[in-house]
């Protein structure tokens, strides 16, 4: 029997967050199917070791941009000029040769930018995005220094090809939201399907007996502005105004809070309620969920929200804002509340704490019982993996019908 080989292409294996969680259940469930998949780690920095930088004259002498990754399945691959962003979405001719021993070349990304850097590979590549860069990057540049903002402006209309570039050499785009199959469509693409990735419903499971007096949870990176921690306190602190006898808020995850969210926290005078937990490990993440009676997300942007399906999961109601990925994974009125984010701020931190004593107050237990459920139907990794192995199959009975083909030509 072949095994079918398959490249794993993604960016910031090592680093942790949405994107190599996704790659990470993605490499597991291809396992499980018997499938051989390498990993390739794109450089996502100017810091990155593998590349040539400007800044390091030491590294132009550099012979190879392909290096050993954590073992001997997990190759990076760094980028040329690696200060410039839209340098990391070029083709490396190396890599196009590498990639032509894989039968499939997966590519995992934030953004369909990076699918450009295989584009010349002759092999049939899968796209899994989850949003495009100015989507993602709205409220990020609201935050930054006016000199990097300029600049990440500025560099947008190149990054914008490189998605363009990207989703036309894919073969299959696999969408994680409703938003990205529009995306897709619009350029017109043949071939797009909703595929989310799934979630071990197995390990994620229900607590045996849930206190429903318990915190309130957030689970997210901790110093990312698109994640909104700053109305998450400003929520949190309205909450306590209408009720004192609510519990305490944790919000856990990973990397440190930023200087801004602290201030805040400070200025609610509210520290001794708020508890944070940085770099939870995975062993731990499981005792969080449980111990929680109602888990709430209030970002800016979110192509989907791992964390979400995973509160879900352990069977807690879900308290986010509307967001392209709360819309799919989260149902409105049954499985938690959805805040809409076009009226303004003020409106959107009213909404989250008055939807958040809503479930304290009302159907917080029916609303967990629901998300589980819609878990179970929806999301879990059989489920949702059944999309992607179709689609494998359907390229890989291609090639071989192309290949008995030309021998008989």
């Amino acid at each position: 029997m072949i095994v079918p080989r398959v490249a794993l292409v993604t960016h910031g294996f090592e680093i942790g967050g949405g994107v190599p969680a996704v790659a990470r259940w993605l490499q597991s469930k291809m396992r499980q199917s018997s499938y051989a998949v390498d990993v390739i780690d794109l450089a996502t920095s100017w810091r990155d070791p593998a590349s040539r930088r400007l800044s390091s004259p030491t590294t132009w002498i550099k012979p190879s941009l392909l290096s050993n990754g954590v073992d001997k399945e997990h190759l990076r691959c760094g980028s040329n000029v690696a200060e410039i962003e839209f340098m990391r979405y070029r083709p490396r001719r190396e890599l196009t040769l590498h990639l032509a021993k894989y039968d499939i070349i997966q590519v995992v990304a934030g953004t369909p930018a990076w699918a450009a850097v295989v584009r010349r590979s002759k092999k049939p590549i899968v796209l899994q995005a989850a949003t495009i860069a100015c989507w993602e990057r709205a409220r990020k540049n609201e935050t930054l220094p006016l000199g990097r903002s300029l600049i990440s402006k500025l560099v947008e209309p190149r990054v914008a090809a490189a998605e363009r570039a990207g989703m036309k050499a894919s073969h299959f785009f696999m969408a994680e939201n409703s938003a990205m199959v529009d995306y897709a469509r619009d350029l017109r693409h043949r071939n797009v399907v909703l595929a989310p990735p799934g979630i071990d419903t197995l390990r994620f499971s229900e607590p045996s007996d849930r206190d429903w007096t318990g915190y309130i949870l957030s689970v997210c990176r901790l110093a990312d502005p698109r994640k909104g921690l700053e109305r998450l306190i400003a929520a949190y602190q309205r909450i306590v105004d209408h009720d004192r006898s609510v519990p305490d808020l944790v919000i856990a995850g990973k990397g440190k809070l930023s200087l801004s969210v602290e201030d805040r926290i400070r200025a609610s005078g509210l520290g001794g309620r708020i508890r944070i937990i940085s770099d939870v490990p995975p062993s731990e993440l499981m005792n969080l969920y449980w111990d929680a009676s109602v888990f709430i997300q209030t970002s800016y942007e979110e192509g989907l929200g791992l964390s979400v399906l995973e509160a879900m999961s352990c069977g807690l109601p879900v308290v986010a804002t509307e967001t392209d990925g709360s819309r799919e994974t989260v149902a409105n009125g049954e499985t938690g509340y959805l805040v809409p984010q076009r009226h303004g701020e003020d409106r959107v931190i009213e909404g989250l704490a008055m939807s958040i004593l809503s479930v304290f107050y009302g159907r917080g237990p029916a609303m967990g019982r629901a998300g589980r459920k819609r878990c179970e139907e929806k999301f879990s990794s059989d489920a949702t993996f059944a999309k992607y192995r179709s689609v494998y199959e359907k390229l890989l009975c291609n090639a071989e019908e192309a290949r008995m083909t030309e021998r008989y030509s």
